[in-house]
Order: C-alpha cells, then sequence, then structure tokens
C-alpha cells in the first residue's frame, strides 16, 4: 500500500527538480510545436530524475507536468481578471517563468481569407528517425497557394505535373514557403502584442478603480461597520473575549470559493488600510485558505512589507504553518523580498525552520528554487545552517548543484559549505556535478 501511494505522490524536491529539468530542455518549444506524450523530452527528463535518486516513468512526468500547468493556469485565471497579479501557487515561481509570459488565451493566426486563393497545407517529417519513432526535428510546414477561377473546371487528380517542373519550380515553391510562415509569423506576433496591451491597460484600469474606491470609501466603511455596532444592545456591562455582537449581523469571516477570506484577499494585495478596518471589525488574522496559509503568509509572499508589519502588531505568528509545514518565512523567500524577509530576521523570527515534507529551511529553498543570492546572504548573515541537511541527507550546496545555480554555489563555498559531506546514496556535490555535467561547477568543487 505504502509503494502504491509513492507512485502518485511527488514531493516539493523532486517537482522543483523536475521543473528545473524541463527548463533546461526548453518545454516552451514542445508546447507550441508538436506532440510530446512519452516523447523523447520526457525520457529525458526520467533519465535526470533517476541520477539524481528519483524513480519516474516518462507517462509519470507528462501528467505532473500537466497537472502543473493546470493548477497554475487556473490560480493565475482566478487571482486577478487581468491574469497579472502575484499567483499563489505551489512552485509558483518558475511556472511563472516559464508560462508567465503566456496570455491565459490567444487564438491562433492560421488561416488567410481570400477569394482569389485557395491554400492547402501538408505537413512532411524529416525522416531522421530516433528508434523509439519519435523524431527530433520539428514537423516543416509546406504551403501552396494556387489561383482560383469559378468559370475554372476542377483539375483531375491524374493530370500530369506541368511541362518545366524541376529545381527552378522547386525553389519557387520553397520561396512561397518560407514567404507564408513569415507572414503567419508577423499576424502571430502582431496579435500577440495587442493582446498583451488590452491585458495590461485593463490590469492598469482595475487598479486605479480599485485604489480610488479604497480610498475615497475606507472612512465611509469605517463609519457603517461602528455604526452597525452602536445599534446592537449591550448584553454585559464589562467587555467580553468573544466576537463583537455585529459580527451577527455582518460576518466578515468568510471564504470564497477559493477558500480566500476578506482579510486574505486585502493582505495578498497590499491593501493596508483595508486590512486594518476588517481587522479592527472582528476579521480573524488566523484564518486558513485550503492549502493552510493564513493572512501573513499570503502578505509575506506578495511581498507587502506594511502589511506583514501591521499583521504583526495584530498578534499574527512567525511560527504558523500551512498543510506542507511552510511557514511565512519559506512563502517570502519563495517570493524573494528582502526588506521583508529582513523585517522578519529582525523581529526574531527562526531562519533554519523546517517544513514537513521534505525538511527543507528556507535556505534549502532558495537553493532548490530561485537560487537567489542576494536573499542567500541575507539567511546566512542571520546565522543560517550552510550544512544542514534535509530528509534525504542532501546539503543546500547539492541541491544548488542539482539545480545549476553557480553563483549560489559559489556563495555557500564561501560562506562555509563542505562538499565532502555524502546524502544517504553515498553520493556527494562532486559526484552530483560530474553525473548532470556541471563542468562549471566541477571546477569549483575541486
Amino acid at each position: 500500500m505504502a509503494n502504491a501511494k509513492s507512485l502518485y505522490f511527488w514531493s516539493d524536491e523532486e517537482t522543483a527538480f523536475m521543473l528545473l529539468q524541463l527548463k533546461e530542455l526548453d518545454i516552451l518549444k514542445y508546447i507550441d510545436g508538436r506532440k510530446t506524450r512519452n516523447g523523447e523530452l520526457f525520457r529525458k527528463v526520467a533519465k535526470k530524475l533517476e541520477k539524481a535518486g528519483f524513480i519516474r516513468s516518462p507517462e509519470q512526468i507528462r501528467v505532473r507536468w500537466k497537472h502543473l500547468k493546470q493548477s497554475y493556469y487556473r490560480s493565475k485565471k482566478m487571482n486577478g481578471r487581468s491574469g497579472f497579479n502575484p499567483v499563489i501557487t505551489p512552485h509558483a515561481e518558475i511556472l511563472t517563468e516559464l508560462l508567465g509570459h503566456r496570455a491565459l488565451s490567444i487564438a491562433a493566426v492560421n488561416s488567410v481569407d481570400s477569394s482569389s486563393l485557395s491554400c492547402s497545407a501538408s505537413a512532411s517529417m524529416q525522416e531522421s528517425m530516433k528508434p523509439d519513432g519519435i523524431s527530433e526535428e520539428p514537423a516543416l510546414i509546406e504551403v501552396k497557394c494556387e489561383s482560383v477561377s469559378e468559370d475554372s473546371p476542377p483539375e483531375k487528380a491524374s493530370t500530369p505535373p506541368p511541362r518545366g517542373y524541376g529545381p527552378a519550380a522547386g525553389r519557387r515553391k520553397i520561396r512561397q514557403t518560407a514567404d507564408m510562415e513569415r507572414f503567419f509569423e508577423r499576424m502571430r506576433q502582431m496579435q500577440n502584442s495587442w493582446m498583451s496591451e488590452q491585458l495590461q491597460q485593463s490590469q492598469e484600469r482595475e487598479e486605479r478603480l480599485v485604489t480610488t474606491i479604497l480610498e475615497s470609501n475606507n472612512k465611509v466603511v469605517s463609519t457603517i461597520m461602528e455604526t452597525i455596532h452602536s445599534l446592537q444592545p449591550s448584553t454585559a456591562a464589562t467587555p467580553q473575549p468573544c466576537p463583537p455582537s455585529y459580527a451577527r449581523t455582518v460576518s466578515v469571516n468568510v471564504h470564497d470559493k477559493m477558500g480566500l477570506t476578506p482579510l486574505m484577499v486585502a493582505a495578498q494585495k497590499g491593501f493596508t488600510s483595508l486590512v486594518e478596518i476588517l481587522v479592527k471589525h472582528g476579521s480573524d488574522i488566523d484564518m486558513r485558505d485550503r492549502a493552510g496559509k493564513d493572512s501573513l503568509m499570503l502578505a509575506c509572499y506578495a511581498g507587502h512589507l506594511d502589511t506583514v508589519t501591521y499583521l504583526r502588531q495584530c498578534g499574527a505568528s512567525w511560527q504558523s504553518q500551512d498543510m506542507d509545514g511552510c511557514t511565512p518565512l519559506h512563502w517570502a523567500v519563495d517570493g524573494g523580498h528582502q526588506p521583508v524577509i529582513s523585517y522578519m530576521i529582525q523581529d526574531g523570527c527562526e531562519v533554519d525552520v523546517r517544513d514537513k515534507v521534505s525538511l527543507w529551511t528556507p535556505l534549502m529553498h532558495v537553493s532548490a528554487i530561485s537560487g537567489d543570492t542576494a536573499v542567500a546572504s541575507i539567511l546566512l548573515q542571520a546565522g543560517a545552517d550552510v550544512n544542514v541537511r534535509d530528509k534525504a541527507g542532501k546539503t543546500p550546496l547539492m541541491v544548488a548543484v542539482l539545480n545549476n545555480h553557480e553563483e549560489l554555489v559559489k556563495l555557500l563555498l564561501d560562506n562555509g559549505a563542505d562538499h565532502h559531506i555524502k546524502n544517504e546514496y553515498g553520493a556527494g556535490a562532486a559526484d552530483m556535478a560530474k553525473v548532470f555535467e556541471r563542468e562549471n561547477i566541477m571546477n569549483l568543487l575541486e
């Protein structure tokens, strides 16, 4: 039973490593191109995972990639109509790097409307096939356009090719194909550019509208809530620890279909003045969404220092954990927000706190995901353990080597990282660099 469960459970470490391998192999050119089910791409990733100690089939990798894309686009779509707001989903940073520039819906331009042309496309594949039957070369599109007249009878299938068909005709055909491909590409670029401009303008209009509403109605909302409170009969002469009586009439602690409360949304957007109003009128700062994140974690990930400071003053805890055991510091590090991280450390936040899945510290998150040397420097200066080991015995140095973060490897070595430490499989940082042919890093470890 345990073995069957492990076949479907992907750890954060395993998923992050898979995504980085897909990034190295340029998965985007396959997204917009040929079919990749059980293709050479996923076989290559499976081999790299196996070398790193993760046993996965190409089909499992393909399904995991599909689910991650669906989760990312669903979160991106729900997190603001424009689709450009920060996405709150596991591995959001690398998924944003891979998929963030792609619009949520782009109509493909693949035809030309003309009454005088009849265009037919035929796909021809190169014959350099792999032993497994998957071609490494993309399909070449061959477009043939001929003049059409309504009065001319249809050409018979048995009509022989015109005289003079030879090298010159072949060159004309190649030129026509190249011209049509360039035309289609220009059309796609123009449409993509137009879509991006429209989405950007829509986002700016929404932000201006929300800001205007908040600035003009903060006092009004506060006055209305206080008036509702004053209209409720007093149940006791002394203050009670239970929520205010008006909360039974106007509830501010409700979840939307994404599991977010009004306070969580305001904290994620960085609307500190609205956060103050909601907390003042009974919003629970400890309420969680479906993944176990509270308002403080959302504000830390989005990098809103004013909101983080206010929630902390209201009693929000640095020790709170989501369903995977990640704390507000884990989320701030994943977001890469240096001012927020510095404030948290100055306020006494623990720097070597571990999650519950892979036993990763915030420094391990940097090594696995972003490789941000500025963030890692803040953690190391605050006393983060440079040789801490995770559930599989890996150190931050090993994880940085696996993910090819060369600058971070230099920083860790300069701060006392021990490259002689072995993981539970007996492999060290140098062994991993050699297996994955990281020659630039191998030179640093010699």
